[in-house]
């Protein structure tokens, strides 16, 4: 099993970190950063009562560093 994704401004784990990111339209977009020397994919699921138009959960592929 995987740690958590730590969803902070700062990352506390030596894996994968999350941050959340609020623009001025107040969209929420979340920028991972991946720590490890080799990718890792991620599963975002995300609860709204807005959220249009995106698959939940978002699975990606982080590249290495």
């Amino acid at each position: 099993m995987l740690p958590p994704v730590v969803l902070a401004a700062e990352c506390s784990l030596d894996w994968v970190c999350v941050r959340p990111q609020t623009q001025d339209d107040g969209v929420v977009l979340f920028l991972g950063e991946n720590l490890r020397d080799f990718p890792v994919t991620v599963s975002l699921r995300v609860r709204s009562r807005t959220l249009e138009g995106t698959p939940n959960p978002v699975t990606m592929t982080i590249p290495a560093r």
